[in-house]
């Protein structure tokens, strides 16, 4: 039973925790996109990191 209760608790903070962002590309309109993110061990990493480049580029010209 502890494999159970494990789940549940994963279940739970998931969550109260966890927000998932979808993010919709065409095949053939995206495709440089698309490989490039295949090319990309860690999808969301690489994602967050653009991100708060961003966000940091923003504060400093702000």
């Amino acid at each position: 039973m502890r494999g159970e209760s494990v789940r549940r608790a994963q279940r739970k903070y998931a969550r109260a925790k966890v927000v998932r962002k979808t993010l919709a590309l065409t095949r053939t309109c995206d495709a440089d996109i698309l490989a490039r993110l295949d090319e990309e061990p860690n999808f969301c990493g690489y994602v967050k990191e653009l991100i708060r480049r961003d966000i940091a580029k923003r504060r400093k010209d702000g």
